[in-house]
């Protein structure tokens, strides 16, 4: 077949070069496997690559001596490495070495697709196929399909000038808004091909962080796709319509019931002096019989614009990271949707082996991290604090639930905590507890309105000034969160 005739010249040339080029053999013995070769090319490929590994170059002379105790044989397998290598040797100086390199990308793609379908075709031979192995199959020929031979950069050299000062020219790196002020001032939103992570207590507000990121990407202008592990689609719509519109569920039916929100008053310096509150007056409400109308007309006055918000709810415990790459892959091909951030809530709550769960936690995470820096997208996720972490004044990543390493992995910690009193009085405090480029362990104060979808409506670094100042509050404040409004 003309497939298998082109695969056997390549494979002929790619020798070639391994066995003659200096220049080019170690660059084809860090790219292609040996299992890339047949038959008895990949014999000679295993051989020869034993030699470049030791003498970082190729053997060209001293090719025959590798295959002395084969070719001095009388048989038929001497016969044909004696065709071989003579083959090698009186073509070498005929090969285009610019031109087989180029082609190398082709070879080394075609060799993986051939063992992507070996190995789908393995899980297929082990009898009934589950949901699971469909998704491995499919982030098998995915993985397949995306992969790129980058090493054919050499990288960049500290004292070449032009390409060592060529950072001065690259843009700054963009930034994701957060909607917290001071963490914007400190860009310390999620950035491309990274990972943000976000802790806090069991239903303390990390999914309203979520939806306020991807409210900021969408503002923005980004696309953001939310994949919930948790809640419904049904309830996340509700959210990212309470955060979007300013909706509360319930209107206040008196005084007692008013919604109140909580601003900060500076200093000359812009530093925390006091506290004041306002009642808030939401125009839109759940129990509003007119809300399916009132909603409607303002859905189609933002047009397709909303469409770049997109929302995934997986059953808890099913979703698999070869699946979330099938997904990803699915949107990108039948609906032309590729996210600029990419949201998970979260990620704990995904398929992991009970047995080993702290160590396939840690793997799904970087995993994760992975996927948006193939994909040049944002990731955001959150996770739990430990029972460590509950009553404790201040939450810490060292609180993180299961597995610590999810911390190392993500490039900026960010960690949730609020007292009772802050509680009612709409307040919680942010602490930056890792950033991988710019100043960590500090405090941001922010003001909140969970019942009319407000993560953040004020903010202001915090000082130790600011406890004096709350427990001249403490037992004030509108109507509290819900469990349910703060989850």
């Amino acid at each position: 077949m003309a497939n298998e005739g082109l695969s056997a010249i390549l494979q002929e040339n790619l020798l070639s070069l391994l066995c003659f080029d200096d220049k080019h053999a170690v660059i084809i013995r860090g790219i292609v496997p040996e299992d890339s070769f047949e038959g008895h090319y990949r014999e000679v490929a295993r051989t020869v690559y034993v030699y470049v590994d030791s003498q970082k170059e190729s053997p060209k002379g001293h090719l025959p001596d590798l295959f002395d105790t084969i070719i001095e044989r009388d048989d038929r397998k001497a016969k044909q490495f004696r065709e071989i290598l003579r083959h090698l040797n009186r073509t070498h100086s005929d090969v285009n070495a610019e031109f087989v390199m180029k082609r190398l990308y082709d070879f080394v793609r075609m060799q993986s697709l051939k063992g992507a379908t070996m190995e789908a075709i393995e899980i297929f031979q082990q009898g009934q196929v589950s949901e699971d192995a469909l998704h491995r199959i499919e982030s098998i020929f995915t993985s397949a399909m995306r992969r790129r031979l980058e090493v054919f950069d050499p990288g960049v050299s500290l004292g070449d000038v032009d390409k060592s000062l060529r950072y001065l020219d690259e843009p700054d790196e963009e930034v994701f808004y957060t909607g917290v002020k001071e963490l914007d001032k400190a860009k310390l939103g999620p950035v491309r091909k990274g990972l943000h992570l976000f802790i806090g207590l069991r239903k303390a507000g990390k999914t309203w962080w979520l939806v306020n990121l991807a409210k900021n990407a969408y503002l923005e202008g980004k696309r953001v796709l939310h994949v919930s592990l948790e809640m419904s689609e049904e309830k996340m719509v509700r959210r990212y319509h309470q955060a979007l519109f300013a909706m509360c569920k319930r209107r206040p039916e008196s005084d007692r019931e008013a919604l109140w929100q909580t601003r900060f008053t500076l200093d000359d310096l812009g530093r925390l002096e006091g506290l004041t509150q306002s009642e808030l007056k939401p125009k839109l409400s759940l129990d509003d019989r007119n809300i399916r109308k009132k909603l409607a007309r303002r859905i189609d006055g933002l047009g397709v614009r909303l469409d770049r918000i997109r929302i995934k709810s997986f059953p808890t415990g099913q979703l698999t990271v070869a699946g979330l790459v099938a997904y990803l892959d699915m949107l990108e091909q039948q609906s032309n949707f590729v996210p600029d951030l990419l949201i998970i809530d979260m990620p704990m709550l995904m398929k992991l082996d009970a047995r080993y769960q702290r160590l396939e936690l840690g793997r799904a995470i970087i995993d994760i991290r992975g996927i948006c820096a193939e994909r040049n997208i944002a990731g955001a996720i959150v996770g739990q604090s430990n029972r460590a972490g509950v009553g404790k004044k201040r939450v810490g990543g060292e609180n993180a639930a299961e597995d610590w390493s999810q911390n190392a992995t993500a490039d900026v910690v960010l960690t949730y905590s609020q007292t009772e009193a802050e509680r009612r009085l709409g307040l919680a405090r942010i602490f930056v507890d890792a950033a991988r480029d710019e100043q960590d362990k500090w405090t941001v104060l922010i003001s909140q309105s969970y019942a009319t979808g407000q993560f953040c409506r004020d903010s202001v670094r915090m000082t130790d000034h600011y406890w004096s100042v709350l427990e001249g509050y403490g037992n004030e404040g509108g109507e509290e969160a819900s469990e349910e409004d703060t989850e």
